[in-house]
């Protein structure tokens, strides 16, 4: 058995420096059959982590300050706290690589990717449908742009039934669906009958549909397409019809009404 070569008395919360130790510590180790309580090792004091009963984690030791790469590391139940965090957060890479908090959305808003170059967004599902609560009469020989002053959706204050209102206008940049039909009062079998879309006052390429005169059925006009569109960009229906004289174009709330709407469809 090892002899410590210096007797030294310690009391509780006496501080040991590395001097004391150098030469001694190993003894220390090897003949104490206790423990030692309340006793201080100065910082400058160099002991080998052999001579510690404990078990040491292979690799580094991350530390609360440190910034390290955690590789095949399993957390359990973690806490993650990125700014003023909440529920609903949504988490993603920015592109300095570091993690960025995307504070939760409103009710109804879909998460949409801008591509590899652009953080994730929120975006609103923007939507309208419109009609107008009664017939509205189209001069012969006259292109007419319909009114609609009632609505069914309305998702984002696209219509306004009072001012302004044959027209749906954007408010979120993308891809929608943009679809209309009318129906033109039975009258004669002279001339044509058309409806058509228009974005800000010009028409719409491919947006014309015709129907068929006739003296006792309804002629109906319907069509829907896709277009691009920017905020403050406004949709309206418009009218036509050559029968010799003013025919109506049905309202009201029955399946036959002109019906008007605008659906988002994607960035």
């Amino acid at each position: 058995m090892s002899t410590i070569s210096r007797v030294t008395t310690w009391s509780d919360g006496q501080t040991l420096t590395a001097s004391a130790l150098n030469g001694e510590f190993n003894n220390i180790l090897n003949d104490y059959n206790g423990s030692i309580t309340n006793a201080n090792i100065s910082g400058s004091a160099a002991i080998a982590t052999s001579k510690i009963n404990a078990t040491f984690p292979s690799g580094a030791i991350v530390g609360t300050t440190d910034s390290q790469t955690l590789t095949n590391k399993t957390l359990t139940s973690p806490v993650v706290n990125v700014g003023s965090d909440a529920q609903g957060d949504i988490y993603y890479r920015n592109a300095s690589g570091i993690f960025t908090r995307l504070a939760a959305g409103t009710a109804g808003q879909l998460l949409q990717t801008q591509g590899a170059g652009a953080n994730p967004a929120w975006a609103g599902f923007d939507m309208a449908a419109v009609y107008n609560s009664g017939n509205q009469a189209v001069s012969d020989n006259t292109n007419t742009v319909l009114a609609f002053d009632s609505e069914d959706i309305d998702t984002n204050t696209m219509h306004d039934p009072s001012t302004n209102n044959s027209r749906i206008t954007i408010k979120t940049a993308g891809k929608y669906e943009i679809g209309f039909k009318i129906m033109f009062a039975a009258s004669n079998a002279t001339g044509f009958r058309y409806g058509w879309l228009l974005k800000n006052g010009a028409n719409v390429r491919g947006s014309l549909a015709a129907g068929t005169p006739n003296t006792t059925v309804v002629p109906s006009c319907s069509n829907s397409i896709i277009l691009n569109l920017a905020a403050s960009d406004y949709i309206e229906v418009s009218a036509y019809q050559d029968s010799g004289g003013p025919i109506n174009v049905i309202g009201g709330t029955g399946y036959d009404t002109a019906y008007f709407w605008v659906k988002f469809v994607s960035v």
